[in-house]
């Protein structure tokens, strides 16, 4: 393989990554513009680039140094920045219960401690799989991807039944825990690894299911099952005693 022809396919996933961040990108103007659904509909959608993205590049065996950092600028803005775009345009809309001072202020500092925990985050994970000592089986805290995941499909759900007003005060929490937790210690199994024959069945199903729910709009209660599901078996897995992390 050509030099020219190497530098052409590392194109690809950069190509993707781009595609991803214009949509997070117009997740946060929607969000600007109180069309707060299709942000975190295209947060979702952007779940689904970051996935791609990754496959290409290994598919192709076109990763760069610069399609590392792409994907990591692209990860800042659509899931750390947007969401918190999101959650603050909707606490403080004009009838929303955190529309005014002080309340406000619990609306943005929650955002802001999420946006810097997951820039500490990603500059984190850059440094360690620079160094080569990143996990192979584990994330260390929970990935930047899985905390748009949470956020969206939170919002989604109290959106299609009309109770984000009632349960306003759920999100700056909701945020801060996010936040937290990804820059904590605690481990989360990687997907794809081997996996019993019904988990790696309910994986493949999910393959085709997640993909049509998101470019349908449809049932973010199932998407929500699934990121819950996720965090509470994964979560519970892999900081028990005696697991081998490696």
């Amino acid at each position: 393989m050509t030099r020219k022809s190497a530098t052409l396919i590392q194109i690809v996933p950069n190509i993707v990554t781009c595609v991803g961040l214009t949509c997070g990108l117009t997740a946060i103007f929607l969000s600007l513009k109180g069309r707060y659904d299709l942000a975190a509909w295209l947060v979702l959608l952007c779940v689904l680039l970051d996935k791609l993205d990754g496959t290409a590049a290994r598919l192709l065996n076109a990763g760069s140094e610069l399609g590392m950092q792409l994907d990591s600028l692209s990860d800042f803005v659509t899931f750390v920045v947007a969401p918190a775009v999101l959650f603050v345009a909707v606490l403080t809309d004009e009838s929303a219960a955190y529309a005014g001072m002080p309340d406000a202020l619990l609306a943005y500092g929650s955002a802001t401690v999420y946006v810097i925990a997951g820039a500490a985050r990603l500059a984190r994970f850059n440094c360690v799989e620079q160094d080569g000592e990143g996990l192979t089986r584990f994330f260390v805290g929970i990935p930047t991807t899985l905390g748009g995941a949470t956020c969206g499909t939170l919002f989604l759900v109290f959106h299609k039944y009309e109770v984000v007003e009632r349960f306003a005060w759920v999100l700056p929490p909701l945020l801060l825990l996010l936040g937290l937790s990804m820059v904590s210690r605690y481990y989360l199994p990687k997907m794809g690894r081997r996996r019993s024959r019904a988990v790696s069945i309910f994986q493949v199903v999910n393959l085709v299911v997640v993909p049509v729910l998101v470019l349908t709009r449809l049932y973010p209660e199932y998407l929500l099952f699934l990121v819950v599901l996720y965090l509470t078996v994964g979560l519970t897995f892999a900081n028990r005693k005696g697991v081998d992390i490696s």
